[in-house]
């Protein structure tokens, strides 16, 4: 999970609900005994264990995943010992999931990212992901404890 990263945005439907979003991606290959297929693989995994699912089925709610401890907002992705980080994300971000309380919505890619694309090229990225069958998603939402 090293080489994830993650990218955040809100989205503002006309009808006026918010969707906080979070990209998941995978940099490029840069271990000796990491490939363009290792990288798909663990994403792969990494989405099955985020119980997303493709994009041409509504997104699913997989379950309130994000946790928020000591102002760190984490996802859990099932390991016992481990879980990921979401940074840095922006401030009306965290305060539409902490203290909104909006719905999360992920997206993971399993094709690796090239680093440093622009906005342009990022979206031009993902909308190849979509056509090629390269994306999964879910709704998820911040952990509430009482």
């Amino acid at each position: 999970m090293s080489d994830v990263h993650a990218a955040s945005g809100l989205h503002h439907s006309p009808d006026g609900q918010t969707t906080a979003q979070l990209l998941l991606t995978h940099a490029p290959p840069r271990l000796s005994h990491e490939t363009d297929e290792t990288v798909a693989a663990g994403m792969r995994a990494l989405a099955f264990c985020l119980h997303l699912g493709p994009l041409t089925d509504p997104p699913r709610f997989v379950g309130p995943l994000l946790s928020l401890d000591r102002g760190m907002i984490s996802l859990d992705y099932g390991n016992d010992h481990w879980v990921f980080r979401v940074t840095p994300v922006a401030p009306e971000w965290r305060r539409a999931v902490i203290m909104q309380g909006v719905d999360v919505r992920l997206l993971l890619t399993t094709r690796p990212t090239p680093l440093g694309l622009s906005q342009a090229e990022t979206s031009t990225y993902l909308d190849e992901c979509v056509r090629d069958g390269l994306a999964r998603w879910g709704t998820t939402r911040l952990r509430r404890r009482y």
